[in-house]
C-alpha cells in the first residue's frame, strides 16, 4: 500500500513539474512562449516587441498577424540571448550618455523632431519612452562588447584607403551617394545559399524587400526593414560596389558572401552630391566606416556563436 501511494506522489511531483516546465504554461495570463538557457520569453514580452517593431518600421502593418508574430519572436530570442551574453561583462542602467544618440536618430529616422513628438507617437503603439529605450541600451552595450573583445583584430589599410580617395578625389567634387537597404543571412554551404536564396525570392515577392528584410534578416538594421541608410561611393568596398553597379534603383544584388554570412543590396536611392572636398575629413569618414563594416561582421559571428551554443526552446 506504501508502495502504491509513493508511486501516486511521484506521478503527481512529475505531472506538477511538466506543467510548470511546458512553454504554454500560463502565469498571470502570459504564458512562456521560450526558454533560452534559464531566461524565459512570454506572450507578453512578445506582445511589446510586436508594438516596438511596429513603432520603428510602420510598413509591418501590412503583414499577417502571423508573420508578425514570426518576425517579433525572432527578434525578441535575438535580444534575449545578447542580453544573456553582455550581462556577463556590463550592468544595465548605465549607458544614459549614449542612449539619448541612439534615441535621437531613431526619432529622426522616423521623421519626427524632439524627444516630445517620439513620446506622443509611441504612446499610439501604447509604449513609453522607457519601454524603447531598455532595447536601445540593450544594442549600445552589445556594440559595446563586441568593440570590446574585437577592437584588436580591426584591420584598417589606412594607405589603401589614401590611395583610393587620391585616385577618386577629382570626381569627388560630384559625388555618387546610395541609400541602401540589406537582407544579411547565414549559409553552411552551396545548397543551403541557393535554398535560403530562393526562399528570400520568392518572399521579396509576396512582400517586397523591406518586410523580407524584418523576417529573413540576422543584421540589426532588419528591425529597420534593413535599411542602412545614406553611403557614399568611396565607402563602400570594390566588391560590393561592383554588384551594385550592375543593377539599377529599385533592384537588389545576387548574394554576396561577405565574412559576417551573406548578404543581399538594394538600391532604394541614388543621387549625386555636390562636396566641397576636405582630403582628412573624407579619410576619417572612410576609416569609421571601415571599422563599423568590419565590426558589424565581429558582431554577426559572434552572435552565431553564442546561439549555437544556448539552449534554446520554442513553444
Amino acid at each position: 500500500m506504501n508502495k502504491l501511494k509513493s508511486f501516486k506522489l511521484i506521478l503527481l511531483t512529475l505531472f506538477i513539474l511538466k506543467i510548470i516546465l511546458t512553454p504554454s504554461f500560463s502565469m498571470n495570463d502570459a504564458s512562456i512562449i521560450a526558454k533560452i538557457n534559464n531566461e524565459i520569453i512570454t506572450s507578453h514580452d512578445l506582445k511589446i516587441e510586436t508594438k516596438y517593431l511596429e513603432a520603428l518600421n510602420p510598413s509591418l502593418k501590412k503583414l499577417t498577424e502571423e508573420q508578425k508574430t514570426k518576425i517579433a519572436k525572432e527578434s525578441i530570442i535575438r535580444e534575449k540571448i545578447k542580453t544573456i551574453e553582455i550581462l556577463k561583462y556590463f550592468e544595465l542602467g548605465q549607458h544614459s550618455e549614449y542612449l539619448n544618440e541612439i534615441v535621437i536618430k531613431n526619432y529622426e529616422k522616423l521623421g519626427l523632431k524632439n524627444k516630445i513628438e517620439f513620446k506622443n507617437y509611441l504612446s499610439k503603439y501604447d509604449l513609453t519612452i522607457d519601454d524603447v529605450e531598455k532595447k536601445f541600451e540593450i544594442e549600445v552595450i552589445w556594440n559595446s562588447l563586441i568593440f570590446k573583445k574585437y577592437k584588436e583584430q580591426v584591420n584598417i589599410d589606412t594607405e589603401k584607403l589614401k590611395k583610393k580617395l587620391n585616385e577618386e578625389k577629382s570626381k569627388l567634387s560630384k559625388q555618387e551617394v546610395f541609400l541602401l537597404s540589406e537582407i544579411l543571412f547565414n549559409a553552411e554551404n552551396k545548397k543551403a545559399l541557393e535554398k535560403k536564396h530562393k526562399k528570400i525570392l520568392e518572399s521579396i515577392n509576396e512582400i517586397g524587400f523591406e518586410n523580407t528584410a524584418n523576417i529573413h534578416s540576422i543584421s540589426d538594421s532588419a528591425k529597420f526593414g534593413g535599411s542602412l541608410g545614406w553611403i557614399q561611393k568611396n565607402q563602400i568596398s570594390e566588391k560590393i560596389y561592383n554588384e551594385l553597379s550592375k543593377i539599377n534603383v529599385g533592384e537588389f544584388t545576387d548574394p554576396i558572401i561577405i565574412p559576417g554570412g551573406v548578404i543581399i543590396i538594394k538600391i532604394d536611392k541614388k543621387k549625386i552630391n555636390e562636396v566641397e572636398i576636405d582630403f582628412n575629413r573624407e579619410l576619417k569618414k572612410m576609416i569609421q566606416f571601415e571599422k563599423n563594416r568590419q565590426l558589424r561582421q565581429f558582431s554577426s559571428i559572434h552572435f552565431k556563436k553564442i546561439k549555437n551554443n544556448a539552449e534554446i526552446y520554442e513553444n
